[in-house]
């Protein structure tokens, strides 16, 4: 069995709730790396948070063009759940 799924949740983490919730608005490209991502779908002015596994923000950025490419060497090697929009996706910064 899934931890989630759009119909039934199985675990206790509200960030992967609300994964499941807004699994197909946005996506990161790639959703891991060391250098740069972006986030598909997203527009001009929209706000991204990373939050580490422990929930602290550690960059937070408005973007200044569509689909903009985010810097991510400058944040610790991990795990972490950005938020755009109210939706929450995982990325790897390795």
């Amino acid at each position: 069995m899934a931890l989630f799924d759009r119909n039934h949740w199985h675990g206790h983490s509200e960030i992967a709730k609300a994964l499941a919730q807004n699994a197909d608005t946005y996506s990161m490209l790639p959703s891991a790396s060391s250098n740069y991502t972006k986030i598909i779908n997203s527009a001009k002015g929209d706000f991204v948070v990373f939050r580490n596994y422990g929930g602290s923000v550690v960059k937070s950025i408005f973007l200044k063009e569509d689909q903009e490419r985010i810097l991510v060497s400058d944040i610790p090697q991990g795990m972490y759940f950005v938020t755009i929009n109210s939706q929450t996706i995982r990325f790897i910064r390795y």
